[in-house]
């Protein structure tokens, strides 16, 4: 199965990611799930830290697809890539470690626990 992010006017192609990466990047990404649902009610502040940490994540998944390869941290910086586009890459790149996720309100297995 592959899973599409955009970021940059990129798109980048996941394939199901290997455990190695699973087990470095899937606390990071469902914190962040978490951070970006308590966002919606206003409650959370984002720090330029947050953000780096947020663009390390993305950025190991994505250099793990056939359009990422060669891209190298920098190049992935130099992308012009708005926040909203980096909350949504999250849950593609959390189906890509394995994670089937319920929308919001549908109930099924909570990601979290």
């Amino acid at each position: 199965m592959v899973y599409e992010v955009s970021l940059g006017g990129k798109t980048f192609a996941l394939p199901s990611l290997p455990w190695g990466l699973v087990v470095e990047i899937q606390p990071g990404l469902l914190g962040w799930a978490a951070k970006f649902d308590f966002a919606r009610d206003g409650a959370t502040r984002i720090t330029p830290a947050d953000l780096r940490e947020l663009g390390d994540l993305v950025y190991k998944a994505v250099a793990r697809s056939p359009e990422g390869k060669t891209m190298t941290a920098e190049d992935f910086a130099d992308l012009p890539i708005a926040t909203l586009d980096m909350a949504k890459a999250v849950q593609p790149i959390l189906q890509a470690c394995g994670l089937k996720l319920a929308a919001p309100g549908e109930g099924g297995a909570d990601p979290k626990a």
